[in-house]
């Protein structure tokens, strides 16, 4: 065990006890107790010393005799690294100002800590978890990193790139220090790899090719319960870190995707790593199976423009062909562009033709709004966008449209949460599957290496149906409870001062309500957001609940009880009614289409006149009323 003492000013000692030692890499000179051989430091006006007036030996303190902020990037000596074996990046560190008047104050932390090899490419990059073992401003912190996998055998080194003050500029000292820099090879972590490949010649995956992206693999851990997810990437590569000793079974987490094995179950006591856990998958699903959500990528902001994202996706296993559209006011947006562009539009509808969406692939469009001006849109309105695909010929209709409910705002946070549904839920709604929206973007001023994203699923949430569903960049994801966290590592996400359209990210995710949520029950959301090893951003907390007005199926027992069908709308529907009653058919606008009587039993409305779009239906009769929603092709 080392033991290491750090005194400041004269009358701050601060212990600190290394538990770790016996299994460091030692790089040569880490604990910079005699000198500071093999390490280098680069940066204008900038120098390094092994002490100062803080400390008299034992530390790497960094100077700056210029009067303005500037960075520095320390390297390290070249030391060994073993392929296969776990790594963890250590290092003890302190950067404070300390006032006569005011005390000791921690000030901006490192910005980036990276693992570069032989050749100077970076292979890692950390995210330090830290913790202040001196309990306040002025002592050093203790910081760590996840454990990481080194794929091949090399001489690396590191790099530590922050910034710092001159020590007499704004009447205070301003002192960056590093106690320790070092790695230790970790005992604790586990890993499982594999590669997923579609069944595309029925032959369990021997002569197949096709290795789809975004597949979701989970791993549950037996004794703690933790779930870890991962998806595929452009290779069908997925792969899992953890600490858990035990039984862990990792499978496909997608109910409608068979695989060949159905799992696998590998127990853990001792370090090892697991690879070639390979999948051969098709889909349990006859037939076609398409679906579409829109996720809006940013604000709605009156007299702004608004960007939105329509997700597809081939469920199914037969490659797919159809039709995707997109229905919106038109007295509240302007339509400006889309990527790719339309193939034909009405006054408030865009449509896009598709062709050849292969099995378990998933397409986006990106589509431009601008919306108006106060008075016709003010802040606290609802925007209201419907996106159907087809064919609709399958077993699964529902997932063939989303309504997205988006409330203009007027400030701008571009940190946000967001349920997709809207604030108010109707009743079927309210037990379908919710989604959820974290949005992030890099305010700072350099790019961020690795971004966290943590949130808690809400006491009204079936858990068990938690599903990862869309990100704007590569992820892993852990559950543990109701507890998520979405790992973005090597995000390098570009700050919003140089390149601002790349300085966005965002994450989706999906779940149900447990069965016994109802009127008066809140769904809530919210994030923290980590960007390298900066305090959290805090986020809005986003709600969501069942509208109790709203007149729908199943509302209550004084409905008018009817079925309607098909819908999405060509040009004729039947309605199926157990008793007389009279129907008004209305667009988003509230103005009337066509009115008239319903008889018992079955009745044809004809909407061959109306433009595609949103519409209403809406049924009185003896037993009450009832309104559904008709979508118009």
């Amino acid at each position: 065990m080392k033991v290491k003492l750090h005194c400041m000013y004269a009358f701050l000692c601060i212990l600190f006890f290394n538990a770790v030692t016996a299994q460091n890499i030692n790089i040569p000179n880490y604990d910079f107790a005699t000198d500071l051989n093999g390490w280098s430091i680069a940066g204008n006006n900038i120098s390094m010393s092994n002490s100062n007036s803080s400390y008299t030996s034992g530390v790497l303190a960094i100077e700056n005799s210029s009067f303005n902020q500037e960075t520095f990037v320390i390297t390290s000596p070249t030391f060994p690294l073993f392929a296969s074996d776990n790594y963890v990046f250590f290092t003890e560190y302190g950067h404070y100002f300390f006032d006569a008047m005011m005390g000791a104050f921690q000030i901006s932390q490192l910005s980036s800590v990276v693992l570069k090899n032989s050749a100077g490419t970076v292979v890692q990059s950390f995210n330090l978890t830290c913790s202040n073992y001196g309990g306040g401003p002025g002592a050093m912190d203790f910081c760590e990193s996840s454990p990481f996998l080194i794929d091949t055998t090399d001489n690396y080194y590191l790099e530590l790139t922050g910034s710092v003050g001159n020590l007499d500029s704004n009447n205070y000292d301003e002192t960056y220090n590093f106690g320790t820099i070092n790695l230790y090879k970790d005992n604790s972590p586990h890993s499982v790899q594999g590669k997923v490949t579609y069944d595309e010649n029925a032959d369990n995956c021997a002569t197949s090719t096709y290795t789809p992206s975004n597949i979701l693999v989970k791993s549950t851990a037996s004794t703690s319960g933790n779930v870890f997810y991962s998806n595929t990437n452009t290779l069908g590569n997925y792969g899992f870190t953890f600490d858990e000793n035990g039984t862990v079974t990792t499978e496909i987490a997608n109910a409608s995707i068979t695989s060949t094995p159905a799992n696998y179950s590998n127990t853990f006591s001792s370090p090892q790593t697991i690879s070639n856990q390979n999948f051969c998958i098709t889909s349990s699903i006859v037939g076609t199976d398409v679906s579409v959500i829109i996720v809006p990528t940013t604000d709605a902001r009156p007299g702004f423009n608004s960007n939105y994202s329509i997700v597809y996706t081939n469920n199914g296993g037969t490659t797919a062909s159809g039709a995707i559209d997109l229905m919106y006011d038109n007295t509240l947006v302007n339509h400006l562009s889309s990527s790719p562009t339309e193939n034909s539009s009405t006054a408030n509808s865009l449509s896009w033709n598709y062709t050849n969406l292969a099995p378990f692939e998933t397409r986006v469009i990106n589509v431009f709004f601008n919306i108006n001006t106060p008075p016709t849109v003010n802040n606290g309105d609802i925007l209201s966008f419907q996106a159907n695909i087809t064919p609709i010929a399958e077993t699964n209709t529902a997932n063939n449209t989303f309504e997205l409910q988006q409330i203009t705002i007027g400030s701008y946070d571009p940190n946000d949460a967001l349920v997709l549904q809207g604030p108010l839920l109707n009743y079927t709604q309210a037990y379908e599957d919710l989604y959820f929206r974290i949005r992030f973007q890099n305010t700072g001023t350099a790019s961020a290496i690795n971004i966290n994203v943590n949130t808690i699923l809400d006491a009204d949430l079936d858990w068990s149906t938690f599903t990862p569903v869309y990100a704007s960049h590569a992820y892993v994801t852990n559950l543990s409870g109701n507890k998520v966290n979405f790992q973005f590592d090597n995000i390098n996400l570009a700050d919003s001062t140089s390149d601002e359209p790349n300085s966005h990210g965002l994450i989706v995710f999906k779940a149900r309500t447990t069965p016994s949520f109802t009127v008066g029950d809140v769904v809530e959301c919210k994030a923290d957001i980590y960007f390298d090893y900066n305090l959290p951003i805090i986020t809005n907390t986003a709600t969501t609940q069942i509208d109790g007005t709203l007149s729908l199926e199943n509302a209550s027992d004084n409905e008018a009880t009817f079925t309607m069908y098909p819908n999405p709308v060509r040009d004729q529907f039947e309605v199926s009614i157990k008793e007389a009653a009279t129907f008004t058919i209305t667009n988003m606008n509230g103005q009337e289409l066509q009115k008239g009587v319903l008889h018992t039993g079955n009745n044809t409305l004809n909407m061959t006149n109306a433009s595609s779009g949103i519409y209403f239906l809406k049924v009185v009769s003896a037993s009450g009323f009832s309104t559904k929603k008709i979508i118009k092709h």
